[in-house]
């Protein structure tokens, strides 16, 4: 998801985009929480000599951003939430995610490629190039690691209290067009935070950073620069 962005942003300093449990290389735990992904980063990084970083992350790459607040809130220099949301599941969402989970339990992966494609904006549905890479970052995770990770973004609790009363700073990156975080909520978010800085990334949907990537990297490189 993030290729274009480290190789943009490599000049700025050290950008690392790691694999969580179940995904791409990384090996699968057994039932692991959000905050055992964000303790998995903030060791990475500490042990790589890193006291201080920016963390973006999308969808739930920015859920594990802001686990960070709850395992190690002294390694944030600043969170870039893109195309992520503070709140908690609702209902309807909750039983949602456990249909899906009921769905790959019962025929594995397969359907989800479809699915995910359709959280794209209207212009990244006709590229076929972002097609493909949805295609291949989708069929990379394993029925496991998949279902793991639709639990812990489903137990996830509300975060907007912490982030309210952290003077981390936070930058909002929103898709226009996500069907599944509406810009509308993300307007309302930026707007009941005064540190919060919003970037709207015209027509882009769910991952932002795949189909606008100069859009977003400019909005990192400046989030990044103006925290130091």
């Amino acid at each position: 998801m993030w290729d274009s962005q480290v190789q943009t942003l490599a000049g700025l300093g050290t950008v690392m985009a790691p694999d969580l449990p179940g995904f791409g290389k990384e090996p699968m735990t057994a039932r692991p929480s959000l905050d055992d992904w964000a303790k998995k980063l903030s060791a990475r990084l500490r042990s790589d000599g890193v006291d201080k970083a920016v963390v973006a992350g999308c969808s739930m790459g920015g859920y594990t951003a802001l686990a960070l607040l709850r395992v190690d809130p002294s390694l944030l220099a600043g969170i870039a939430l893109v195309d992520s949301r503070l709140t908690a599941d609702t209902p309807i969402v909750a039983a949602a995610r456990g249909g899906t989970i009921g769905q790959i339990e019962r025929t594995g992966t397969a359907f989800l490629v479809e699915n995910t494609t359709l959280s794209l904006g209207p212009t990244a549905r006709k590229n076929p190039d972002v097609i493909e890479r949805v295609r291949t970052m989708v069929s990379d995770g394993n029925s496991a690691g998949l279902i793991a990770a639709y639990r812990a973004i489903g137990s996830r609790p509300d975060m907007s209290a912490a982030v309210s009363a952290s003077d981390v700073p936070l930058a909002i990156i929103a898709g226009t067009d996500d069907v599944v975080v509406p810009i509308a909520e993300m307007r309302e978010l930026a707007g009941a935070i005064p540190r919060a800085r919003l970037t709207e990334v015209p027509g882009a949907g769910h991952f932002s950073p795949l189909e606008s990537p100069e859009v977003v990297s400019d909005a990192l490189r400046s989030f990044w620069e103006s925290v130091g």
